[in-house]
């Protein structure tokens, strides 16, 4: 995925944020993943890298890719493991 937003992004704003002081791991998760949306890494990568299941990460950049954030194109690493629906649309 590559992202489509310069700087930080407001996820209430598209009904996309987890309040910290409710769930700060799914917080920091979510800003994890954002940062490592460049172009460069798939969503494997991304996931691997941070020790995220891919399906978390997966879906996180499918609600972003609808709310108009991310675009998918970029690598795509093969994996037999969930493969978002969008990533999967997009090959």
């Amino acid at each position: 995925p590559r992202n489509l937003f310069k700087g930080e992004v407001c996820l209430a704003s598209c009904n996309l944020a987890v309040d910290r002081h409710r769930d700060l791991a799914s917080h920091r998760q979510m800003l994890a993943i954002m940062d490592m949306i460049d172009g460069t890494n798939a969503i494997a990568d991304i996931a691997d890298r941070l020790d995220i299941e891919q399906g978390t990460v997966a879906r996180f950049v499918d609600e972003l890719a609808a709310a108009g954030l991310v675009s998918l194109d970029g690598p795509v690493r093969e994996t037999t493991h969930g493969v978002s629906r969008l990533a999967a649309a997009a090959l």
